[in-house]
């Protein structure tokens, strides 16, 4: 499951985590929730100013997608927004209803090392096998590796065309 981070405004993070809004609308999202699948995204929620810091989790999924933002009332109702909010939000652009479930909001809020997220950001991710260590910057990218034998590769930008691995392997991209 991809990790996300995601700004939100501290009054809808409250809700959120109140249970009051169970819906989050957004005009862009991260393509690997698009509609049509059952993909589920683990998203860390990063309150905008004020506060400035992640202050809670919770997984997400697309509902609905409405290409003009119009919504039903109990989508709207979810979302705790009226018809006339949600018109001067979208402004008559295409409108991703997320559904929120299993909301956690962190006893002590942490701050964010990164710059903060004008929509989302992914989060760095790291994977292993029997050969190495490999971490992913946020767009996906394979960035470092640490091969089992104690090696360091470090890839600028992602930009890779062969890796060699330690045993002869190798992939060509």
């Amino acid at each position: 499951m991809r990790t996300i981070l995601l700004a939100i405004k501290p009054k809808w993070a409250e809700k959120i985590y109140s249970g009051e809004k169970t819906i989050e609308f957004r005009r862009i999202i991260p393509k690997c929730i698009q509609p049509g699948n059952e993909i589920y995204v683990q998203v860390n929620l990063y309150e905008s100013a004020p506060k400035s810091m992640i202050t809670g989790e919770c997984i997400m999924r697309v509902q609905a997608f409405s290409p003009d933002g119009k919504f039903s009332d109990d989508i709207l109702k979810k979302g705790c927004l009226t018809e006339q909010e949600m018109s001067r939000y979208s402004r008559g652009r295409g409108v991703y209803a997320l559904a929120v479930m299993a909301v956690r909001k962190l006893t002590v809020p942490v701050r964010n090392a990164k710059r903060a997220p004008q929509n989302f950001l992914y989060v760095l991710e790291q994977t292993s096998d029997k050969y190495g260590v490999y971490d992913f910057n946020s767009r996906g990218l394979l960035s470092h590796a640490k091969w089992a034998d104690g090696e360091e590769y470090w890839y600028s930008h992602g930009n890779i065309k062969r890796i060699k691995y330690p045993d002869g392997r190798e992939i060509n991209k």
